[in-house]
């Protein structure tokens, strides 16, 4: 009886040795690094798609100022010309001279709108490289 344990003594110390390896080995197994979006991609596409979906930054007070010239303009016609019959024209003149701008300002904000959506398609185009770069590399490649 002896015998029979010193012979199973190798074995059960080869066992042993090789728990005590696997449970050293999953511990200090070190971690396989992940790849992320760089953020500045990500604040990128942030600041596109705001810039894309709201409207041209100064828009607004610059249709005030349109505004507010014609009708400083036409409070200025109406002191100098009184009633004057050449009044009408004058103002008419003003206020179309008012409409020009405003289709000016309208013909900036779509190209402006139309630049930031090619924007807004050109960002995700880049964050979506990075993201089939960080697929590839933290899930693709584990099975290759």
């Amino acid at each position: 009886m002896a015998a029979e344990l010193l012979s199973l003594l190798p074995s059960l110390f080869k066992g042993g040795l090789g728990i005590f390896q696997s449970i050293l080995g999953g511990m200090n197994k070190p971690q396989r690094p992940v790849y992320q979006v760089p953020d500045s991609v990500r604040q990128g596409t942030n600041i596109a798609e705001t810039l894309a979906s709201g409207s041209m930054p100064g828009k607004a007070s610059i249709q005030g100022e349109i505004d507010k010239n014609a009708g400083t303009a036409i409070n200025s016609l109406q002191e100098t010309m009184g009633g004057s019959p050449n009044l009408t024209s004058a103002v008419a003149n003003i206020l179309a001279k008012n409409n020009e701008a405003k289709t000016a300002l309208g013909v900036q904000e779509a190209n402006y709108k139309v630049g930031a959506q090619q924007n807004l398609i050109g960002q995700k185009n880049l964050e979506g490289q990075y993201e089939d770069k960080a697929f590839g590399y933290n899930q693709d490649s584990k099975y290759k």
